[in-house]
């Protein structure tokens, strides 16, 4: 059965301590098998942004890096959520704190390579970014792209694909 998103908590955590503090075990195993491939020393430069249910398992993760060739641009290198607690909001709450946080510090967010979860979990999240935070966002998908319409932005309305 499926926790209610009610009972999720959010944290910023950096680097090491995310090791420390969420020390992957079984009741992990499904974030850890699509983040199997990074390795230690990699998440260790990473700013995590984590979803931790009421029962502290791990059921959703987002990343910011700090892009070593250009100052003012982070890298977005994952958003992923459990798939028991998908379509709960939990990858857009993710995905909107990263935003935020690269709109806060003044630089520019890379996506990393979109596949097809993330266009398929993720698609109207970006859109939404695009708006609430215009040129924040860099590397988007061209499918995801919108064009700035005040008149949308205004009424609150879903923006429109170019």
């Amino acid at each position: 059965m499926t926790e209610a998103v009610a009972e999720i908590r959010y944290e910023q955590i950096f680097g090491d301590e995310f090791g420390s503090r969420y020390a992957f075990q079984a009741h992990h195993a499904d974030i850890e098998e699509r983040l199997k491939y990074f390795y230690a020393n990699y998440m260790s430069n990473h700013l995590h942004f984590v979803a931790v249910s009421g029962n502290e398992k791990v059921v959703g993760i987002a990343a910011v890096q700090q892009n070593p060739y250009q100052d003012l641009q982070l890298w977005l290198p994952y958003v992923t959520v459990d798939t028991e607690f998908r379509n709960q909001g939990i990858g857009r709450k993710l995905f909107e704190q990263a935003v935020k946080y690269a709109a806060d510090e003044g630089k520019e967010l890379e996506l990393s390579t979109v596949m097809d979860d993330g266009l398929l979990y993720l698609a109207n999240s970006i859109r939404d970014a695009q708006r609430s935070h215009p040129g924040v966002l860099t590397r988007i998908p061209p499918e995801l792209r919108v064009e700035p319409d005040e008149a949308l932005q205004d009424e609150g309305l879903a923006p429109r694909a170019i």
